[in-house]
């Protein structure tokens, strides 16, 4: 497949695994789940630890890529290098979707990765800077917080949503939706 480096790779970031499934630290991939039904790109190829699929519109200038990384988050710049090689495109054509304790329920911020920021400490993002050793690409933070007092951050990532907790989640999903793809054609 020849792409050009103006396409797009959209990453949701979370871990592989039943046991992970609609938790608070996988809301990346619930995203990108939402994305592949309403740009309609299924994601149907499993290669070198990653599940994506590419748009079949557009202009072959321009395709979304969608990315599940099929790696722990920890490690999931191994995926978004590995496409970004393959369809040859830059790092600023880069969109991690990630949640954020920092940010409340129904909000989310989408801003270029900043290495001063206190976000940068999430593993993804962490991950992410150091495989592409690049700052130049966009992160998207979809809001899981406040951090409850006396409970481990570990723990409260590991949890499923109460309905009202997914509500506002999901509430997200079509702003950000709107957003991506207004920055992405005046880019």
């Amino acid at each position: 497949m020849d792409l050009t480096t103006d396409s797009k790779i959209i990453v949701g970031s979370g871990n592989p695994g039943k046991k992970y499934e609609e938790t608070r630290h996988n809301v990346g991939f619930e995203f990108i789940d939402y994305l592949t039904e309403k740009a309609e790109i299924p994601l149907t190829i499993d290669k070198r630890k990653a599940t994506y699929g590419v748009s079949k519109y557009g202009d072959v200038d321009n395709k979304w890529i969608l990315l599940k990384p099929q790696t722990f988050m920890s490690i999931l710049g191994e995926s978004i290098l590995y496409l970004a090689a393959f369809f040859k495109i830059k790092s600023r054509n880069i969109f991690l979707i990630y949640d954020d304790v920092d940010i409340e329920y129904g909000k989310f911020i989408f801003e270029k990765v900043d290495k001063d920021k206190p976000n940068t400490k999430h593993s993804a993002i962490k991950n992410t800077l150091e495989i592409l050793n690049s700052d130049d690409f966009h992160v998207i933070g979809i809001g899981i917080g406040p951090l409850p007092k006396r409970k481990r951050l570990e723990d409260y990532y590991l949890e499923k949503f109460s309905d009202e907790e997914r509500k506002k989640v999901t509430s997200t999903f079509l702003p950000i939706y709107r957003d991506l793809k207004k920055f992405i054609n005046n880019s």
